[in-house]
C-alpha cells in the first residue's frame, strides 16, 4: 500500500512538472504572437498584417464570428468561443470565402461576419456577384481585404524552393505573381450600395473599422476596407 501511495504522488508530480513546462511554452509562444501584433508596420513601412488582424479582434470582439480565406490567424484572433473562426475546408480552394461569410449570415443574422481576404483570394471570390447577392438577400458582412499587391502563396513558395534560383535575382519579383497596378478593390462593394474605403496608414485603420462596423450593424448595409499590408 505504501508503494502505491507513493506511485500516486510520483505520478501527480510528474503530471504537475508537464503543466508547469507547457504552461511556460504557451506564454512564450503567446509572447511571440504579441510582439507581432504590436508592430505596426512591416517591410516597405506598409501596414503589418498580424498587427491589422489583432486590431480587427479588438474591434470587433470575441462575438464576431470570422471567416478567414489567408490573412487571419487564430494567433492573431484570440477567439475563444465554439463556431467564431473558420478556415478553409479541406474540400475548399480559393474563392469560398465570401460565399461561406454570407451563408453564415444567412444562418444567423444577428451576427457580426467578419470576412478576411488577401487580395488574390478576393479575386478569385468573383467579388461583384458577392456583393450583389448581400444586398439582394440583406446580408451585411464585413470583408477586409489586405493588399499586398502580389500572389504571395506563389512567391513564398518560390523563393523557398529555388532561395538561389532566376527569380530571386529579379527586382520584380517572381515573374507572374505580382498584382500591380493594384485595383481600386473598395469600388466593388459601392457598385451594390456598400461601403467602401481604402486603408493605406495605420493611423487610418482603427477610424475605417468604426465606420465598416456602423454601416455593417446600423446602416445594415456591406461593407469593405481594402487594407495595403507588407
Amino acid at each position: 500500500m505504501a508503494d502505491a501511495g507513493a506511485g500516486k504522488i510520483g505520478f501527480a508530480n510528474e503530471i504537475e512538472a508537464r503543466r508547469k513546462r507547457l504552461a511556460a511554452e504557451r506564454s512564450e509562444i503567446h509572447g511571440e504572437w504579441d510582439k507581432l501584433t504590436a508592430q505596426e508596420t512591416g517591410p516597405g513601412g506598409r501596414i503589418n498584417p498580424a498587427w491589422a488582424a489583432r486590431r480587427v479582434f479588438d474591434a470587433c470582439g470575441e462575438d464576431a464570428v470570422y471567416v478567414n480565406e489567408y490573412p487571419f490567424r487564430p494567433s492573431f484572433l484570440p477567439v475563444t468561443r465554439p463556431r467564431s473562426f473558420f478556415g478553409t475546408p479541406p474540400a475548399g480552394g480559393l474563392g469560398w470565402g465570401l460565399g461561406a461569410a454570407l451563408g453564415i449570415k444567412l444562418a444567423a443574422p444577428e451576427k457580426l461576419v467578419v470576412a478576411g481576404v488577401g487580395d488574390g483570394s478576393y479575386f478569385f471570390n468573383n467579388p461583384a456577384v458577392a456583393h450583389h447577392i448581400g444586398a439582394a438577400y440583406d446580408l451585411p458582412v464585413l470583408v477586409l481585404v489586405f493588399n499586398n499587391e502580389r500572389w504571395n502563396a506563389v512567391d513564398s513558395s518560390t523563393m523557398m524552393v529555388y532561395p538561389d534560383g532566376y527569380a530571386s535575382k529579379l527586382n520584380e519579383g517572381v515573374p507572374l505573381s505580382q498584382l500591380k497596378p493594384s485595383p481600386a478593390f473598395e469600388k466593388y462593394v459601392e457598385a451594390s450600395g456598400g461601403l467602401g474605403i481604402r486603408v493605406e496608414e495605420p493611423g487610418e485603420l482603427v477610424g475605417a473599422l468604426e465606420r465598416g462596423l456602423r454601416a455593417v450593424q446600423q446602416e445594415k448595409r456591406q461593407a469593405v476596407l481594402n487594407i495595403l499590408v507588407a
